[in-house]
């Protein structure tokens, strides 16, 4: 054991929250009059509307080979507001609450809050504060609030036959980690660079809250595109038609072109992996232009790649009869949808 002293146990909880935790905690939050050492905060709302949900997960299975802990800090962040986006909320606070074992050492936890408060910094969060736990294995759990000023937010059960399928975001990266694993994606610089910090935009909930009259249905992409379409589809008892390929990363191509079914390879790298923070919108035909219209105000990449369709719930591929689909489980890892 080469410094003693840095084990978490060994320096107590009281003094890992003075000396790591309590240095991050937003100094004031507007309107608040609690401080950052009680054990409650307050705020004044930003909008009628608040929204709030809470995510996480293990830490060393979000910690691909090329992530530091402080990579996997900033993603468990990023993933607890991506479910804010695509429902038309703007993320304003996170609280944190983290399991850690007492014999880990202190530089593991340091990291983790460097990352959690970089995404912090760049999403201007106020960071609200959380818990400390003893665990025996480490894990995140991020809860965040935001404001949303729509008065009817878009379900996972809410497309209809008609509506057009909208795939927001470039996908491929993590269908290659899911599909070959990640020995494979660690010779790929590319891979690493674009599922290092995933980030997200958080311009999309401002669009998402202007055109929630048109949007039937929403999902954010955390644990894989095909999932999520296949997700919102058997929730609303619709069968989703996909017609165009989701954008996707051009190094797929070059992937795909030395397999024997090049369509095949492409549609399932694009479908299967997690993590990539998008969204997938069921959207009015009605309202699908002026929706578009403000996707390419905002340089935020879209394409529209099917329709809904009263039918069997499930996804339907042009021309494909069967593709492999690979998708994230919490407690299960990679499986097959």
């Amino acid at each position: 054991m080469d410094n003693p002293s840095r084990i978490i146990g060994l320096n107590g909880e009281k003094s890992i929250i003075n000396k790591i935790i309590y240095p991050l905690l937003s100094r004031s939050v507007e309107g608040g009059t609690l401080g950052p050492l009680d054990d409650a905060r307050d705020f004044i709302p930003k909008a009628p509307r608040i929204v709030v949900n809470s995510d996480g997960g293990d830490v060393e299975a979000a910690k691909y080979k090329w992530r530091t802990y402080a990579d996997v800090g900033w993603s468990m962040i990023v993933g607890a507001l991506g479910d804010h986006i695509v429902k038309g909320s703007i993320p304003y606070a996170i609280l944190v609450t983290m399991g850690i074992p007492a014999s880990i050492d202190v530089s593991v936890l340091e990291n983790l809050f460097n990352g959690i408060y970089a995404a912090v910094r760049e999403y201007r969060l106020k960071y609200l504060g959380g818990d400390l736990n003893s665990s025996c294995s480490i894990w995140v759990s991020v809860t965040a609030i935001g404001f949303t000023s729509a008065k009817k937010l878009p379900r996972r059960d809410g497309a209809l036959p008609g509506d057009k399928i909208v795939v927001v975001g470039e996908y491929g990266a993590s269908g290659l980690i899911a599909l070959e694993g990640e020995e494979y994606a660690n010779m790929y610089p590319w891979i690493k660079e674009v599922t290092q910090r995933p980030h997200i935009r958080i311009e999309l909930a401002h669009i998402v809250a202007k055109h929630y009259r048109s949007i039937h249905a929403s999902m954010d992409v955390s644990d894989g595109l095909g999932y999520t379409i296949y997700e919102i589809s058997m929730r609303s008892g619709v069968r989703s038609i996909l017609k165009n390929k989701p954008l996707y990363y051009e190094a797929i191509d070059d992937y795909c072109s030395r397999r024997r079914n090049r369509e095949e390879c492409l549609w399932s790298t694009i479908l299967s992996g997690g993590e990539e923070y998008g969204g997938v919108f069921y959207v009015d035909p009605a309202g699908l232009e002026e929706f578009i219209n403000d996707l390419e105000s905002f340089n935020i990449p879209y394409r529209v790649v099917g329709e809904a369709a009263k039918d069997n719930p499930g996804i339907e591929i042009e021309g494909i009869e069967h593709i492999d689909i690979m998708y994230w489980d919490q407690l299960q890892g990679w499986k097959k949808l």
